[in-house]
């Protein structure tokens, strides 16, 4: 499939500023993976660390789901 990468850049007045998120669709022996890259200074690292796994899972497995019935 094609390269299925997504950046998100934060804004001046975003939590997280200065940051950017970057999202891509990895498939590796037949399964499909999220794989996320963040970097930033912003304020509260923390935050975004540990509450990561129980928010973007769901969306991930959406995700996963989504690439395997299209591709």
């Amino acid at each position: 499939f094609p390269d299925l990468t997504v950046t998100n850049v934060t804004l001046p007045n975003h939590f997280f500023y200065p940051g950017q998120v970057s999202r891509s669709v990895i498939s590796e022996n037949g399964e499909i993976y999220i794989q996320t890259t963040g970097t930033g200074t912003g304020r509260w690292p923390w935050v975004n660390q540990h509450a990561a796994e129980p928010y973007w899972g769901t969306v991930d497995a959406a995700i996963s789901n989504l690439v395997r019935s299209t591709f």
